[in-house]
């Protein structure tokens, strides 16, 4: 893991860490990876956009998919 070895006040000087999240992110990265292990995932697409932006691209793909189902008909 990239951050395994650094300390927490190392990681706290990593630029975009928010200062809270340094104590807990090896904990979420250790997660993140181990699900990614069950699922069997090979790669991860991170997004800074929220949820709802995440529902909003979809519903819009989706709907993209239908309309073009439609016009091949």
């Amino acid at each position: 893991m990239l951050y395994k070895r650094t300390t927490q006040e190392h990681r706290l000087q990593i630029p975009g860490l928010p200062r809270d999240r340094a104590d807990v992110i090896l904990a979420g990265a250790a997660i993140l990876l181990a699900t990614m292990n069950v699922l069997e995932f090979e790669c991860l697409t991170v997004s800074c956009h929220g949820l709802r932006y995440g529902l909003l691209y979809a519903t819009v793909e989706q709907g993209a998919r239908i309309e073009k189902a439609e016009k091949s008909c």
